[in-house]
């Protein structure tokens, strides 16, 4: 049995190091327990953390996690991929000295932090990261962006009984995603 060495830097994975209003969540013990369940729906309905064409099993290959939250995406990947593999989990906006230093870059449920409707500076920041000269849609061979998403637009809020009010939740829907 194989085991991988996982160092994740502290200052870089803690919602302490995270600028007040930055995230539009909370910030404690259950938005946790939310993202830890949040993490095996999607690995539920997914069957995989990185998509199967993603070579990560080479040596040597580094990989992010960009809106780590409690990294529990990256704990969980550093068991599948080779034991020389270098995962790093960020929150926010990962440090300058981390552009163009990986293969593959993963994030996950980021629309809320789309402003204007326009993805195109959180691409950006996404591609830097990668080993790549163009950035945005231009994605070379050799780096990887996977990026799962919801598709909110077709989303309705459904109640289990005629007589359980959605008002609230509508509000809270439309706050989040339509806003």
């Amino acid at each position: 049995m194989t085991t991988n060495t996982l160092v994740v830097p502290q200052v870089l994975n803690t919602y302490e190091s995270i600028p007040k209003g930055i995230y539009a969540l909370k910030r404690d013990f259950s938005a946790s327990t939310r993202l830890t369940a949040q993490y095996y729906l999607w690995k539920d309905a997914l069957k995989f953390n990185l998509h199967p064409s993603i070579p990560a099993g080479d040596k040597g290959v580094r990989i992010a996690d960009v809106a780590t939250g409690n990294c529990i995406w990256v704990l969980d990947v550093a068991r599948e991929v080779s034991e020389t593999a270098l995962l790093d989990g960020f929150d926010i906006k990962p440090p300058k000295e981390f552009i163009e230093a990986f293969d593959v870059v993963h994030i996950r449920l980021i629309t809320v932090a789309i402003k204007n409707n326009d993805p195109r500076p959180v691409l950006a920041n996404l591609c830097k990261l990668l080993k790549l000269i163009e950035v945005l849609l231009y994605l070379k061979p050799g780096g990887y962006l996977q990026w799962d998403e919801a598709d909110s637009v077709g989303w309705t809020i459904k109640s289990v009984h005629s007589s359980v009010a959605t008002d609230a939740v509508q509000r809270l829907f439309q706050t989040l995603w339509l806003a």
